[in-house]
């Protein structure tokens, strides 16, 4: 009997809990916010729990909705792009070196930030490090770092598009 009041909220709370969750988390796809709906639906289910006692049924399916949520992004691994995937000959030589023209321009410019900033940028973007890592790892306070990671990225961009109104001229 429990378990038929959670099938029945989560069936006709369907729409809803996609929208909510694809409202309070931007970058979630509709196929993601399915995915946890049914997580959710599949633990709550399982467990052995009497729901029947719980007094607010929908404030609760909300709740692990949202701790699913959380689940997902911690454990999410980053995809690689398809075009990472595509064969070389498939890709347009001229876009090819154009993305490596960037890269280069993008490389210099970071070269050319000062340490401490280069190390911010180097360990957030490329390392994948948080900032709470970062900050325990060098000591610093969190906003601290995320004022380098603002100039530098700044100092980044101002010099890419300097240089791309220079050859453009």
């Amino acid at each position: 009997m429990s378990k038929n009041l959670v099938t029945d909220l989560i069936a006709n709370e369907w729409s809803k809990l996609k929208s909510y969750l694809t409202y309070q988390y931007k970058m979630l796809s509709e196929q993601d916010a399915e995915d946890i709906i049914q997580e959710t639906a599949y633990r709550m289910l399982k467990s052995s729990r009497k729901f029947d006692e719980v007094e607010y049924l929908s404030a609760y399916v909300y709740q692990s909705i949202r701790n699913t949520a959380v689940s997902y992004f911690r454990t999410r691994k980053e995809t690689a792009p398809l075009h990472e995937f595509i064969l070389p000959s498939a890709i347009n030589v001229e876009d090819e070196v154009i993305s490596k023209e960037i890269a280069k321009e993008v490389k210099q410019a970071i070269n050319e930030l000062d340490q401490k900033s280069k190390t911010v940028w180097i360990a957030t973007e490329m390392l994948g490090k948080s900032f709470k890592d970062l900050s325990e790892e060098l000591n610093e306070p969190i906003g601290t770092l995320l004022s380098r990671k603002k100039r530098a990225n700044d100092k980044v961009k101002e010099k890419i598009l300097t240089k791309m109104e220079k050859e453009n001229k």
